[in-house]
């Protein structure tokens, strides 16, 4: 007997296990209960036998399909129903002073026995395996929904891990720009990004935030750029909702205004202005991030950065169809980009 069968039985349900056992008595007192009906005398003694008996079948029954599974249930029930009927029979003889040949003297009755045994067992062994096939179902699902969740988790973390330095690296090659041309200003923009990489950077490793954070963080993000780019930035950010009731991933929105400074408002010479705005539209939550800069013109590749393929893909796993992103020419000139989530997977 290989280990296998002591690890299937062992690691069985129990809970499943005591509901089955449940089943079988129910079965061994109706049983019990149509025989002292039809032949009378005392009731307590076919009690005995009927449990005994089922009891025994079902065990030896749990002991094979443990051993040999759910497809040879037909050799099972072979083996196990005269054998348990058997035993089952012996006990209920001990339990009641009445010797085994006493029991078996009258082969008819023993046939009877089986035979009930048979019926009984053809039920539960139906309630078995119907249960047995809803509990691998039901496992099956569990373990593809956790596989999904790791690929998920994975995925975002990927995304995440692409986020972090791609941000520092470019906040720290403005400071470098400065150290030639503006060394006091370099210093403080410095100074100004070690306090803010001290207070958000563990928070950005969060898988979500509530939006009063992520306003933080961009407030801070856009003083540190304005201390390089001075009178050439502007920015707004008007928050039309209730920012501590929102959760939304960790830095979604810093990309999109990194990626409308970089590519927007410092190529130009007099700059611009960024502007972020988070409402509700009926059943949405709407973020719009926009520039006064050259907008998409025939330079695709301005929606086609890291920034912004990171938010459009971490949306994608986290909202799946229901997010909407959008990429529009603003008006007069300027980018803007538009993001659409049903508030109930955002309000908590």
């Amino acid at each position: 007997m290989d280990r296998t069968y002591f690890t299937k039985f062992k690691d069985a349900d129990l809970r499943q296990q005591l509901k089955n056992y449940g089943f079988t008595v129910m079965i061994c007192f109706v049983i019990a209960v149509v025989l002292w009906l039809q032949e009378g005398n005392s009731f307590s003694d076919k009690l005995t036998f009927s449990l005994l008996i089922g009891f025994c079948v079902h065990s030896i029954s749990i002991l094979l399909l443990a051993r040999f599974g759910v497809e040879r249930i037909v050799i099972v029930c072979f083996v196990s129903i005269p054998v348990g009927v058997l035993l089952g029979l012996s006990l209920g003889g001990l339990a009641n002073g009445i010797p085994l040949s006493g029991i078996v003297e009258d082969p008819s009755d023993t046939l009877v026995s089986m035979a009930i045994a048979f019926i009984a067992s053809y039920v539960f062994m139906s309630y078995y395996i119907l249960t047995d096939t809803r509990e691998k179902l039901r496992q099956e699902e569990m373990r593809s929904l956790q596989n999904e969740k790791a690929m998920i988790e994975t995925q975002l973390r990927l995304l995440q891990s692409q986020i972090e330095p791609h941000f520092l690296f470019n906040t720290l090659s403005h400071v470098v720009s400065l150290m030639s041309v503006d060394t006091p200003r370099a210093e403080e923009m410095l100074r100004a990004l070690t306090q803010f990489l001290r207070a958000t950077l563990k928070r950005s490793r969060d898988e979500s935030s509530h939006l009063s954070d992520e306003v933080k963080l961009l407030e801070d993000y856009l003083s540190i750029l304005k201390i390089r780019m001075g009178d050439r930035l502007e920015y707004g950010i008007d928050v039309q909702v209730d920012a501590d009731r929102i959760k939304l991933p960790a830095l979604l929105i810093q990309p999109l205004v990194e990626n409308a400074i970089v590519h927007g408002l410092d190529p130009k010479e007099a700059g611009g202005k960024v502007q972020v705005t988070f409402s509700r539209d009926e059943m949405d939550l709407v973020v719009t991030v926009s520039d006064t800069g050259d907008g998409l013109g025939d330079e695709p590749a301005v929606g086609q950065g890291i920034g912004i393929g990171n938010v459009k893909e971490r949306l994608s796993i986290l909202y799946g169809p229901e997010v909407s992103f959008e990429l529009t020419d603003s008006v007069p000139h300027g980018l803007t980009v538009t993001i659409r989530i049903p508030f109930k997977e955002v309000e908590k």
